[in-house]
């Protein structure tokens, strides 16, 4: 019985084309009725036509949804950057603290010569979603800092026997403050010899 011709392989033109567009460099088709059984991607190697199709699929899906989710990020680093808090007319541009913040932590890791984490530092500033961990970061330093003012205040209150506990969130911490030095006002002032 004689085998069946094979199937036509491209001309160089064609192989071009499918190289410069699709990334394919072979194509290994059924003897017997030329069906394409395999292709061969520049980067991924042999896959089944399956394979490449769906690869060919989550491209053209990553390609329209990536400039989106990036846009989106850039989008809400304006937002950040842009955020103010009026008091009595008064405008505190809040959303400027954020480049700051970054710019004064990557001036640091330069000056400790972590040239690394200046690179992180300065990275976060610039790409998109960067401002989210800029801004755990700034609660974590917030909190490590409250934390030491939480530590002091209890050492400098419990000398003059109060003992008052202060949490660790800022309103939380401007709430205890207050009401300890509006309560214990009189005493601490008597221990002081500020009032007879």
């Amino acid at each position: 019985m004689p085998r069946a011709p094979r199937a036509r392989q491209p001309d160089i033109a064609e192989r071009i084309r499918l190289f410069a567009e699709h990334h394919i460099v072979a194509i290994r088709t059924a003897r017997k009725n030329g069906e394409i059984i395999a292709v061969k991607h520049a980067t991924w190697g042999w896959l089944s036509p399956q394979q490449y199709y769906v690869m060919q699929e989550l491209h053209t899906a990553a390609v329209a949804i990536l400039p989106k989710i990036v846009e989106g990020g850039y989008r809400a680093k304006a937002a950040l950057w842009e955020t103010k808090l009026e008091i009595l007319g008064f405008s505190l541009p809040l959303g400027g603290i954020i480049p700051l913040y970054a710019t004064s932590k990557a001036f640091l890791s330069y000056s400790e010569g972590k040239f690394d984490k200046m690179a992180e530092w300065l990275a976060l500033e610039i790409l998109p979603f960067g401002d989210i961990l800029i801004l755990y970061w700034m609660w974590l330093d917030g909190t490590g800092l409250l934390s030491s003012i939480n530590d002091t205040l209890k050492d400098f209150f419990g000398q003059y026997g109060i003992t008052q506990s202060f949490p660790s969130s800022p309103v939380g911490l401007a709430i205890a403050i207050g009401t300890t030095l509006g309560a214990d006002f009189k005493d601490l002032g008597k221990l002081l010899g500020l009032s007879g």
